[in-house]
């Protein structure tokens, strides 16, 4: 059985608030008035990397390219970006009030530094 499913509970820790999960449950008997069964994974509905821009960033909180939210857990150890910084960025699908992607983890990318130019002759 594979359900989808929002994490909201306080319990968890906050970073995991929100976040849209696939959860594979091995059940015995699916009729029965109290189910019972065996967790077996839960995984992001959907995760993907990007190159994106840090458009904000206050409080240690901040955006990139005004849909993926993040914050200082994410950064690579001893390194904390600027707004205007090119990052590179894991992220998975999720609900954080306006930003529909949270990022895991967010490194310095140098996409940036690179452009189209052509070579001069």
């Amino acid at each position: 059985m594979t359900l989808r499913y929002v994490i909201t509970s306080t319990d968890l820790c906050l970073w995991l608030l929100a976040d849209y999960l696939r959860v594979k449950i091995e059940a015995e008997d699916m009729e029965a008035q109290e189910v019972k069964g065996r967790l077996v994974s839960v995984e992001p509905t959907q995760k993907k990397r990007v190159i994106g821009t840090v458009k904000r960033n206050h409080l240690g909180l901040m955006g990139i390219d005004g849909y993926i939210y993040v914050d200082k857990r994410a950064f690579d150890a001893g390194w904390s970006p600027r707004p205007g910084d090119t990052v590179c960025a894991l992220v998975v699908e999720s609900a954080q009030e306006k930003f529909t992607w949270r990022a895991v983890s967010v490194s310095p990318s140098n996409f940036g530094n690179y452009t189209n130019a052509a070579p001069n002759e």
